[in-house]
């Protein structure tokens, strides 16, 4: 089907950034693979769409297979575009399988549940200035710092220096390059901030060769499969990557999902009697509070998705938001229901680009979500709902802030 009708899916009009489900609602009722010509795209809103275009071989995240590509001309374009050649997001084929089990290993839910004290540990030096204040900005004060200074722990990069606040500054900016709506001003901002960061990274890498130390890069330094290990190209590109990915969406996540819980306080009460397995409920708040708007996909051979045939070059954006209120899949899907059987959700991706970090996320925002209401007694908004500002950005759904209060005993 093909409409006329203005399609509003605008990460930055702040209506649409505030609640973009009624919006999800209109487009796809419109049609679950809409055609977006405004920005000569495909628009995926169903979700079983959704998972054909995610599984499909025929769609990549590789940008040189866009009609609309247009190859870097400038050193640092060049660069940067020859370093995402060399990560796992754009490759699809045995270069992205290789990648991939070498680096697999440190992100088992063996090796990942051993982090669980130091995200503790960061967690406290967070609250504990605060805790004698009765209030606190959760986006400010926690939420934009915790999941940088985990993942710089994984490094090696101590917290509170200069390096761990510059890369938290970096991936701020840098993240909307996933972005290809981002305005070319934007784009160049984003692109000076990646190339600082990619030097930041490849400074950190060289400290680890000359001095290994017991943490995740070193480990990856030394990782080896089959007689394979890691190039350089692509070790710079896996961890400014989940700096970039694993900072930003774990920020938003958060955010959102105490705002979530505390606008439903009968959910919260379930949340804070679960004893194990919370795993579901993490997936229930992402699925109704998801941080990103949509993920790329190029076409690099004719295919179909859905009922809709995609030609060679064409670009599409599959939002996964959208997919997951998609009433057919989820019976009254913008209830927050940690009940519901969810189990066919998708919140981590599925196929081939399956997110490597996902146990790291969903036990990074277990731990938050536990010491933020185990221990703030009496946590409640300090805002009305409709004073809450989400902001506005291209790529990733995230809080301008959450102004939070709770009783001091």
């Amino acid at each position: 089907m093909t409409t006329t009708e203005p399609i509003r899916f605008d990460p930055v009009d702040p209506v649409f950034a505030t609640d973009p489900r009624p919006f999800y609602h209109q487009m796809r009722d419109l049609d679950p693979v809409l055609r977006w010509d405004d920005h000569q795209a495909w628009l995926v809103t169903g979700f079983e769409p959704h998972l054909d275009a995610l599984r499909n071989p025929d769609l990549c995240m590789d940008p040189r297979e866009w009609e609309g590509y247009e190859p870097p001309t400038d050193a640092l374009g060049k660069r940067i575009a020859e370093l995402d050649a060399n990560g796992m997001g754009q490759n699809s084929d045995t270069d992205h399988n290789r990648i991939r089990a070498l680096v697999s290993k440190a992100f088992t839910p063996r090796a990942v549940q051993q982090l669980k004290p130091l995200m503790q540990q960061i967690l406290d030096e967070l609250l504990d200035p605060i805790r004698s204040t009765g209030k606190l900005d959760l986006v400010k004060d926690v939420s934009s710092i915790f999941p940088t200074r985990v993942i710089s722990r994984m490094i090696g990069i101590p917290p509170n220096s200069d390096r761990e606040r510059r890369f938290r500054e970096l991936s701020d900016l840098s993240i909307h390059l996933f972005s290809p709506l981002l305005p070319e001003a934007d784009r160049a901002v984003g692109l000076r901030a990646k190339e600082e960061l990619v030097d930041l990274v490849s400074g950190v890498i060289d400290d680890h060769a000359r001095a290994p130390r017991e943490d995740m890069l070193s480990a990856l330094l030394a990782s080896e499969e089959g007689g394979e290990r890691l190039t350089r190209s692509e070790l710079v590109s896996l961890v400014q990557g989940l700096i970039m990915a694993g900072s930003e969406t774990t920020t938003s996540s958060f955010g959102l999902g105490v705002w979530l819980f505390l606008s439903h306080p009968e959910q919260l009460d379930f949340y804070r009697k679960q004893t194990a397995g919370k795993r579901a409920s993490i997936e229930e708040v992402l699925r109704v509070q998801f941080p990103g708007y949509f993920t790329v996909r190029y076409a690099r051979a004719d295919t179909t998705v859905g009922d809709k045939p995609i030609r060679k070059g064409e670009l599409m954006f599959v939002s996964v938001p959208a997919a997951h209120c998609d009433p057919d899949a989820f019976p009254d899907p913008d209830r927050f229901d940690l009940q519901r059987d969810n189990r066919n959700h998708n919140v981590f991706g599925t196929g081939l680009h399956y997110c490597l970090g996902a146990q790291l996320a969903s036990l990074e925002l277990e731990t938050a979500y536990d010491t933020i209401f185990e221990t703030l007694p009496d946590l409640r908004l300090d805002a009305p709902n409709s004073e809450i500002r989400v902001a506005p950005r291209f790529t990733v759904r995230c809080l301008e802030s959450l102004p939070l209060a709770f009783s001091v005993s």
